[in-house]
């Protein structure tokens, strides 16, 4: 069964192959690498709707899976919605909304 994903979003700035990097708090979940945040709380209360996968966790600069509350990380996410993330107070999704097709098999 899906469970709600939450953070609060401190900062969030332009990385490398189109991907932004936000320092978050868990608010809710544990988050994963491959979960997907569907929504963003902006400032003034506005919702947006957004489509950001979790590309990589990073924590005291070391690679993790998830965070659990009431941590903070670095996130790296990658998807529709990346300009909004300056003006994003928060962001919200689904664990496991992503994971069906996270892992996708290449043949040659």
């Amino acid at each position: 069964m899906e469970s709600g994903i939450r953070v609060s979003v401190e900062s969030a700035e332009p990385a490398l192959a189109g991907t932004v990097v936000c320092v978050v708090r868990c608010l809710g979940g544990p988050v994963s690498v491959g979960d997907v945040f569907e929504l963003a709380t902006l400032e003034h209360d506005a919702d947006a709707p957004i489509d950001l996968r979790v590309t990589s966790i990073q924590r005291y600069d070391h690679a993790v899976d998830s965070l659990e509350p009431p941590h903070t990380a670095k996130l790296e996410l990658k998807g529709q919605g990346m300009s909004l993330l300056a003006r994003a107070r928060e962001l919200r999704g689904s664990a496991g909304a992503g994971h069906a097709g996270f892992c996708r098999w290449s043949g040659s």
